[in-house]
């Protein structure tokens, strides 16, 4: 056990290296003469920016996945171990994957808004806009829900 806290210690302290070599190489080829310009230029366009911007987004995907794979693999484990004291957190996650599902085949519509000026580049699919809806409403129904359950819990409270 000591030698993977030993790893992951090196790859933590290499990935902050990584990320720190990139935050200086963008603050040193950060010229005055790109301000007219805009930063969405001179993040795409200037090659002594774009690159180690590119290297930093890539560092951060690289997180970003470990984080991901490290928490659903400690979650399964955690489960695994005892299943019968995480039966309540498997309910609650299934009740929201059913939200999820309620919100997307049941609220959600490929509708764009009326009056709505967008580019045809810039112009969202169906499919996204489907998803955006369907996450607006899996919002809603999950506050409501909420609200729900608190004023049941207090409302149950003055009649006991």
């Amino acid at each position: 056990m000591k030698g993977i806290k030993i790893g992951l210690d090196v790859v933590k302290g290499l990935f902050i290296l990584i990320g720190a070599i990139l935050a200086i190489l963008i603050a040193s080829n950060w010229d005055s003469k790109y301000e007219e310009a805009g930063w969405k230029y001179v993040l795409t366009e200037v090659s002594d920016v774009s690159g180690p911007v590119s290297g930093l987004m890539t560092v951060t995907w690289i997180l970003l996945i470990i984080c991901i794979v490290a928490a659903v693999l400690f979650g399964i484990w955690a489960i695994v171990q005892n299943p019968k004291k995480n039966m309540r957190a498997l309910i609650g996650m299934g009740l929201v994957v059913l939200v999820a599902l309620v919100a997307y085949y049941g609220f959600a519509n490929t509708n764009l808004p009326a009056g709505l000026s967008v580019d045809e580049a810039d112009m969202p699919t169906p499919d996204m806009v489907k998803v955006v809806t369907s996450t607006i409403s899996m919002f809603y129904i999950l506050a409501i829900g909420a609200i729900g359950a608190l004023l049941y819990l207090e409302v149950s409270k003055i009649f006991k």
